[in-house]
């Protein structure tokens, strides 16, 4: 499907012929020089993730009447080149019982938003053909509301034999009192669903540090026997303000309780041999744009609280982004510098919320990558225009916390991508910035992302192409992200 629109606030252009001693120099000239020599870092293709849901056909990607994948949803789909799925969801996997979901016979599952049950024919054998034909890995998320040790020993079992899953979640944050659905019920249970509880038999078990502590105690032998090449993955609480410690952090059951047992601490104290990974999902529920667009700042804080307790863990982060305004040019700037911290931070991986939704009442239609329609909504162009950084080596830049940041990179097939994020919520004047290039000559050419802040219609914009040498400058307007692409000649 094409692109809504395509109003630009900027295109980025450059001028050539610049050597590395200036001549090309501005007022608002900044200097990016990348240490092309060293040795770099790696860029993982699971740091350009998206989440993936069951219901509803995948919301998309499946019809249920022919009991086939949407040829034209899995077109837009390999588009994105996702180097990682995510399944079955977030709050929509707490009560997915996967082996009910296969087969010829299936038991519809619990839709924790609708609160009712959902028969659709897509389940996690559907799932793994679209991830096998897009080649994508895979990060799985077992049930915690209705789910048990027992079960994720199962779904360990089912995972054993597919190396392309990277991690298995053991739940969908379960330190959170997310309500979702009917506040009469939920799929025949008298209560709304809230996702910091748990479920055996009748009896409701509400989530602290300490009993999820606890239930990962128990489950981590039973998986690693069943998978001992599975990692998994516990969620992590944060603020995500920049300021305070993440190990500090309570979960909303203690925090009721008033007893402050801080959850990330109590996750190490008792169960530290039990996972492999913590997860993340840095989200922003403010209207504060200055505050939204330096997420991935607040992000990385996080990372570092958790480095600094426990070195010896990875660090994913599964669900990012924004709850207004989530189909904005705002949200997909987050995207693009999100995965750059990523990469910077050599993260386990990075998935973007949401992959599709193709129902404009859903809940996350907003966000989508791929909405209503098929369109591609801003997260789409995003994702696009950093897939030249996949597979690459990195060749990050100190003093992140400015409003224009860079990324250079050399990409796979041996030329240089540099990324290039200016993080001003307000119009302001271009900034011309000079990039130094290795020695050699080098066809250049720019990519732009740019637009009202606010702004759903936009799209990709190429701007000029030439030969360059010693260093090119590339004009990068107010809000917008540039990916200089360069070739060798």
């Amino acid at each position: 499907m094409e692109p809504r629109g395509r109003r630009l606030a900027a295109v980025a252009t450059f001028a050539l012929g610049c050597g590395l001693a200036g001549g090309c120099s501005s007022a608002t000239g900044i200097a990016v020089d990348p240490a092309w020599s060293s040795a770099g870092v790696p860029i993982s293709r699971d740091l350009f993730g998206h989440n993936t849901v069951w219901s509803q056909g995948g919301l998309g990607l499946w019809d249920d009447g022919a009991r086939a994948l949407v040829a034209s949803a899995v077109q837009e789909v390999q588009a994105l080149k996702p180097g990682l799925l995510r399944f079955p969801g977030g709050t929509r996997a707490m009560r997915y019982h996967f082996d009910e979901a296969r087969g010829a016979t299936r038991t519809p599952q619990c839709d924790p938003f609708k609160g009712t049950l959902d028969a659709t024919t897509y389940g996690p054998d559907e799932f793994f053909a679209l991830a096998d034909s897009l080649g994508s890995d895979v990060s799985w998320v077992a049930p915690w509301v209705d789910g048990s040790p027992s079960e994720s020993q199962r779904i360990a079992q089912f995972l054993a034999d597919k190396p392309q899953v990277k991690l298995l979640e053991i739940g969908n944050e379960p330190y959170l009192g997310l309500p979702a659905g009917p506040s009469s019920g939920s799929c025949g249970r008298a209560t709304q669903f809230v996702q910091d509880e748990r479920w055996a038999g009748d009896a409701r078990i509400p989530t602290t540090a300490a009993d999820y502590a606890a239930q990962l105690a128990i489950t981590a032998p039973l998986v690693r026997a069943a998978a001992p090449g599975l990692r998994i993955g516990a969620p992590a609480t944060s603020q995500y303000d920049g300021e305070s410690d993440a190990m500090t952090a309570v979960g909303d059951v203690d925090a009721a309780q008033g007893d402050g047992d801080a959850w990330n601490a109590r996750l190490l104290a008792d169960a530290h041999d039990a996972f492999d990974t913590f997860v993340l999902h840095p989200y922003d529920f403010s209207v504060d744009d200055d505050a939204r667009i330096h997420l991935a700042e607040r992000a990385r804080k996080t990372v570092h609280d958790l480095r600094a307790a426990a070195p010896d863990k990875q660090i994913a982060i599964t669900e990012y982004g924004m709850l207004f305004g989530g189909g904005t040019l705002l949200n997909a700037l987050v995207t693009v510098d999100m995965t750059r911290m990523a990469i910077e931070e050599q993260l386990a991986m990075s998935v973007r919320h949401i992959l599709i939704e193709t129902d404009a009442s859903g809940p996350f239609a907003d966000s989508a990558a791929i909405g209503p329609g098929l369109e591609r909504e801003p997260g789409f162009e995003a994702s696009t225009l950093i897939l030249p950084l996949a597979g690459g080596t990195a060749y990050p830049l100190a003093d992140p916390a400015t409003d224009l940041v860079a990324l250079p990179a050399r990409t796979a097939d041996g030329g240089l991508a540099v990324l290039l994020i200016d993080r001003r919520v307000d119009d302001g004047p271009a900034r011309d910035v000079r990039v130094a290039l290795p020695a050699g000559d080098w066809q250049v050419q720019t990519t732009t992302l740019a637009g009202a802040i606010g702004d759903k219609s936009v799209a990709l914009a190429d701007g000029s192409r030439g030969h360059a040498s010693g260093s090119v400058h590339v004009t990068v307007g107010a809000h917008s992200a540039v990916v200089l692409l360069a070739a060798a000649q």
